[in-house]
């Protein structure tokens, strides 16, 4: 896809000594994203964005304009109305090793909220069960295994990724980095671990889920243990909430996402739920289309 006239003149505007040709990287999802030398240029698509996965430029703006400097994320360089202009990071889309990932989110986890006008994600166990009853009752699924709302209090809220999937974590020279941010957060830490270790994430990025020993490994070695245990009593309305996202986009019409609902409800039943989904969910789970692209994003030149 060739990038908008529009964009390229204001991009080459605004940065000095940009280089072409403009090559698409096609990891992505949600929005437009190019390689230029090295730099990336992200071109915004709001309609794209989710109740769960917002499509906030400007609190992608501020997110690396913080975290760049801790080594976690890309080097901001530019952005205007509708586009953003990151350093580009060599390296590939995380794969395996969840140790390296626990560590990472552990440490974006452990920096100050100060300052970051993030949105903030819900505070206890009874806001995240209203809200996942809410998410429900839109998306086609039917919980009919009685379940309580979690007796979990606030915690102090932490800076948060919102979207630590696969693709969104490079593995490169300096270790592991995230990228992707316009969907940050303040909140409990255990809502980007749910998304890391969602089946149908793992499924949709990397092809199939994590297998029980990986998901060990990542909650042993988060560096905050008290954090993991939570996760761990919240999981079933973690993972409901991320199983009704997935079948909201499969009613839309997006590829993949009916098979990744399904890798979401297996994990639900092992917990002891049932759920009854909807026609268009109950498919046979197939290799995603996006398997193949995670790469892309970021790709040793």
């Amino acid at each position: 896809m060739l990038p908008p006239p529009d964009l390229v003149q204001q991009a080459e505007a605004a940065l000095s000594g940009l280089s072409s040709p403009w090559v698409p990287l096609t990891g992505g999802r949600v929005n437009h994203l190019w390689r230029c030398g090295g730099v990336v240029i992200k071109q915004y698509r709001p309609e794209r964005a989710t109740a769960l996965f917002p499509n906030d430029i400007l609190a992608e703006v501020a997110a690396l304009r913080r975290f760049a400097g801790q080594g976690i994320a890309p080097e901001y360089l530019a952005h205007d109305k509708d586009w953003l202009a990151y350093r580009y990071l060599r390296g590939h889309g995380w794969q395996s090793g969840t140790g390296q990932v626990a560590r990472l989110l552990g440490q974006l986890h452990h920096q100050s909220p100060e300052g970051l006008c993030f949105r903030h994600l819900l505070p206890d166990g009874h806001a995240l069960a209203q809200d996942t009853r809410d998410m429900i009752a839109v998306s086609g699924l039917v919980l009919c295994t009685p379940l309580s709302p979690p007796d979990e209090g606030s915690v102090a809220p932490v800076p948060l990724h919102g979207d630590p999937v696969p693709g969104n974590i490079i593995i490169g020279p300096a270790g592991a980095m995230l990228i992707d941010w316009q969907c940050p957060a303040l909140g409990d830490p255990v809502h980007d671990l749910a998304i890391f270790l969602s089946p149908a994430m793992q499924y949709l990025y990397r092809g199939r889920p994590l297998s029980d020993r990986e998901v060990s490994e990542f909650l042993t070695l988060y560096p905050d243990q008290a954090v993991s245990q939570r996760y761990l009593r919240l999981r079933p309305w973690l993972h409901l909430r991320l199983a009704a996202h997935c079948a909201l986009r499969a009613k839309a019409g997006d590829r993949g996402y009916a098979a990744a609902c399904r890798q979401e409800l297996t994990l639900l039943q092992t917990l002891g739920l049932e759920v009854e989904a909807a026609p268009q969910i109950s498919v046979p789970i197939q290799t995603p289309v996006n398997t193949k692209r995670v790469a892309s994003k970021a790709t040793t030149a």
